[in-house]
């Protein structure tokens, strides 16, 4: 008898918690279709009305149990002020996501505030405000990378010092890993400037599965894969464009670049946040 009681009880323990999970979706079904349409996905909350951004934290907050998204946290930071209390309960929630995550949606939603700067080896910094947020979230690949460059602080414009220092283990990570965090594109970046091969290769294969990836971009990890390799042909999308050929050897042949040559390199190097 005491075997079937114990056995009911956890049948309708685990009821209670399906039904609870159910609720849960059901909640969030509601609040994403009361607020689907009332304000777009990516605009800051600056631009929205009241009623927008009511309805966008009842969405987030509804979604709030289903992951690491630092949604939630970044809305409600959106609405405070510099010098604002900020609430013991947004320091919580910013356990459940990662550091990059979060610097970078403050730094898209609060643009006029010095709550993110970019730092060395592109790396985001919190400003003093928002540290507590930052220290509370979870490590993740990109912040791990940042402060190991930030611990053994190799010269910034000098391509062996950074290799040298962030080696790359040979593994070409996907895109999406890049997108989730989970690996980094600065030690294979940094070989593709030693005149690592393979290494150009996998930054080639990492831009061509870049959704937003521009032309200009592929062009130029194209330009320095055919440079590491003197027998494949100069396609002729190259040849109607030499500047970035010229590009391409600059990065790896000069020992120390100057600053004009990495503003220029720069934004072709996906990853750099």
């Amino acid at each position: 008898m005491r075997v079937w009681v114990a056995c009911l009880s956890l049948v309708c323990v685990s009821l209670s918690a399906a039904c609870q999970d159910a609720g849960q979706a059901r909640d969030q079904r509601l609040a994403f279709a009361a607020c689907k349409g009332a304000s777009p996905n990516f605009a800051p909350m600056s631009t929205l009305s009241r009623d927008e951004q009511s309805c966008r934290l009842a969405w987030a907050d509804a979604s709030a149990h289903d992951g690491p998204t630092a949604d939630p946290v970044i809305w409600r930071m959106a609405l405070l002020d510099e010098g604002d209390a900020i609430p013991a309960d947004l320091i919580r929630r910013s356990e459940r996501t990662t550091r990059t995550r979060l610097l970078r949606g403050l730094m898209l939603e609060r643009p006029d505030t010095q709550w993110v700067a970019l730092g060395r080896y592109g790396c985001l910094e919190p400003g003093a405000f928002i540290e507590p947020l930052v220290q509370a979230a979870q490590p993740d690949a990109a912040s791990d990378v940042c402060e190991h460059l930030y611990t053994h602080s190799p010269p910034q414009l000098r391509p062996e010092s950074l290799h040298a220092t962030l080696p790359w283990d040979r593994i070409c990570p996907s895109w999406n890993a890049v997108l989730e965090l989970e690996a980094d594109p600065r030690p294979v970046m940094y070989a593709a400037f030693t005149s690592d091969s393979e290494a150009a290769r996998c930054m080639r294969r990492l831009v061509d599965e870049m959704a937003y990836a521009s032309t200009e971009m592929q062009l130029f990890w194209q330009a320095l894969e055919t440079r590491l390799d003197p027998d494949q042909p100069i396609p002729t999308e190259l040849r109607t464009d030499p500047a970035l050929l010229a590009l391409a050897d600059r990065a790896l042949t000069q020992p120390l670049w100057s600053q004009q040559d990495f503003e220029q390199i720069q934004p072709h190097m996906p990853g750099l946040y």
